[in-house]
């Protein structure tokens, strides 16, 4: 279970590197932070921020509503993880 944007992170990371990804990043310098911008660089996609969602869904247990699935929110994993925090809370 993700804790921390962190976590996220690493779930991004993780993505990042698999043939999944639109830009499947096989740098071992690469480095998924808060504040990277995901959409900006190019590293997510709408298919991949579906896939994304999923996962994260399966990992915290909860339900990304349709409505909050916009550029806004995943523009870095700081404002996905802001999203996937208020969730659990609603969830709580």
């Amino acid at each position: 279970m993700m804790q921390s944007v962190d976590d996220l992170c690493a779930l991004i990371q993780e993505y990042a590197a698999s043939p999944l990804s639109p830009l499947a990043v096989q740098d071992a310098g690469f480095e998924v932070t808060p504040d990277l911008r995901l959409l900006d660089t190019g590293l997510l996609d709408s298919m991949s921020v579906l896939t994304l969602v999923v996962e994260i869904e399966q990992r915290c247990g909860i339900s990304i509503p349709e409505e909050e699935i916009v550029a806004a929110n995943f523009r870095t994993p700081a404002h996905l993880w802001e999203l996937v925090s208020s969730l659990r809370a609603q969830t709580v």
